[in-house]
């Protein structure tokens, strides 16, 4: 029977991607993404419901100066090797469930002494290199099945286009997707006015996602070659995470974790984050996270599968070095970001003194739809800052008024 080559699966990780630019933080939660990739939905831990080790991990930071995407890299090299099922990047609510569908697998539950009760469940992860590819827009719908997904419902019910209804057994849903402020605050915030954007910031979708940001690269690497000691690395790191999915059953704490654990819930209602009302709703859900994280830390190091005081030590500052900077994801979210943008689209007219309706549109591709820009420009024209010309040949000419 083949055994472990590395003492801490998770560490050599680290030592892998450390000619790598992403900063500690990415590389960490990437690595914990793959071994919860490997584990599915045939591990547990046993609390008021049975925990999953799945999570919903987004890496933020501005393009090209975080390197998230080089973070996401790594692991997918290693996911692919093991053929772990990964969704498309792109994909609609019916063709992610599809996909869940398929990967239907059967579990054999020996919890119970002599019984075996086998049983099914759909695993499936997603990577996104832009998460934004992947959430689209405007697609309420997604939002929701997402939330739901995340709780891996022993049967989830949906709907066909048929209006046929269907369920799939032992749903878990696992993804760590990169995104920029600029895009994460438009997926969370860009419809003003929609109960939906209100809910994904708040209890819903937000909620269930660990937010990890860069301000930048954690250094800079101007060769990254890989070495032959790192090719042989990611070699036994390969094997090693194998194995580690051969892990299946219940996780258990033992005395030392517990009693680290006790005290640090109980200080829950006094955490610092509550002051941040964006995040109140992530701090309801912060032990689920606690426990999700113990239990991957828990398989880096051994094939136990027993909570121990060297894992809630671990996870807990993970989740605090973590927490400290994700205020920052939320600095604009839930502003009028409609208002900075109009504000924005004025200068550019009044600076340019006229300018074709198609430039502008490129010019603001990032912050605003053909839409969004439509109302923009109504806007404008009514309090009389600008003139629209439609010409003959179907160009529109927006005019600054200088003498509004």
């Amino acid at each position: 029977m083949s055994t472990r080559r590395l003492p801490d699966w998770l560490d050599s990780y680290m030592e892998l991607t450390d000619n790598t630019e992403p900063t500690k933080l990415l590389r960490k939660w990437a690595g914990v993404s793959a071994i919860a990739a490997v584990l599915k939905r045939k591990c547990f831990f046993q609390w008021a419901d049975a925990i999953y080790p799945n999570f919903y991990i987004v890496l933020v930071g501005n393009p090209g100066m975080s390197r998230k995407g080089s973070a996401v890299d790594k692991i997918s090299k290693l996911l692919r090797r093991l053929n772990i099922r990964l969704a498309a990047e792109r994909i609609t609510n019916e063709a992610l469930i599809q996909e869940l569908e398929e990967c239907k697998d059967m579990l054999v539950d020996q919890t119970n002494v002599g019984v075996a009760k086998p049983n099914f469940h759909c695993s499936l992860t997603v990577l996104s290199g832009e998460l934004a590819v992947f959430l689209g827009y405007n697609n309420p719908q997604f939002l929701s099945d997402l939330c739901d997904l995340y709780d891996c419902k022993d049967r989830w019910t949906y709907r066909t286009k048929n209006k046929n209804t269907n369920y799939l057994s032992g749903v878990w849903l696992n993804l760590i997707g990169c995104t920029t402020p600029k895009l994460l605050r438009k997926l969370l915030a860009d419809e003003v006015s929609s109960s939906a954007s209100t809910a994904a910031v708040g209890g819903g979708l937000a909620s269930r996602v660990i937010f990890v940001y860069a301000a930048g690269r954690g250094k800079r690497v101007a060769i990254p070659i890989p070495t032959v000691a790192e090719l042989q690395l990611f070699e036994t790191l390969l094997h090693d995470l194998d194995l580690i999915g051969n892990l299946r059953g219940r996780f258990v704490a033992d005395e030392s974790w517990v009693d680290l654990y006790v005290p640090w819930y109980e200080e829950q209602d006094n955490h610092p984050l509550l002051k941040h009302e964006q995040l109140q709703h992530y701090i309801a859900r912060r032990q689920i996270h606690l426990i999700k994280l113990c239990m991957v830390l828990s398989a880096s190091r051994s094939d136990g599968m027993v909570l121990q005081a060297v894992d809630f030590v671990r996870a807990s500052k993970l989740l605090a070095e973590t927490e400290e900077l994700m205020p920052k994801v939320y600095e604009h979210v839930g502003q009028n970001t409609k208002a900075s943008i109009l504000a924005s689209v004025q200068k550019t007219i009044a600076a340019k003194g006229n300018i074709e309706l198609g430039e502008l549109i490129r010019l603001y591709l990032d912050d605003a739809d053909k839409n969004d820009m439509q109302k923009i420009l109504a806007t404008l024209e009514a309090m009389h800052y600008i003139k629209i010309e439609y010409k003959q040949t179907g160009q529109v000419i927006l005019h600054y008024n200088e003498r509004q």
